[in-house]
C-alpha cells in the first residue's frame, strides 16, 4: 500500500511530509524530477495540500525553516477530517 505525501504551504514556502518527517522544503516544491524522485524513494501515491495555520506561519517566518518533525507544529497536521 503507498503512502500519502503531505503539503504544508504558506504563502512563500512549502513543506513536503512523508510519516510526519520533514523531506523538503523550499520557497516553491515544483519541479517535476524532485517529485519522480520522491515519489520513487518514499512509495508515495498520494498528496495531500494542507494550508499552514497563522500561528504556524509566522513560527515560520520566525525560524526560516519548517520543523523536522511535523507534531512540532502547534496544529495538527495529522488529523483526519
Amino acid at each position: 500500500m503507498g503512502k500519502t505525501g503531505l503539503i504544508l504551504y504558506t504563502d512563500d514556502w512549502e513543506a513536503l511530509y512523508v510519516d510526519g518527517k520533514l523531506v523538503a522544503e523550499d520557497h516553491s516544491l515544483e519541479f517535476p524530477i524532485d517529485w519522480v524522485i520522491w515519489t520513487n524513494e518514499y512509495g508515495l501515491t498520494d498528496l495531500k495540500n494542507i494550508e499552514l495555520s497563522e500561528e504556524d506561519s509566522e513560527e515560520i517566518c520566525l525560524t526560516g525553516c519548517c520543523p523536522e518533525d511535523i507534531t512540532d507544529f502547534k496544529t495538527d497536521y495529522l488529523k483526519e477530517d
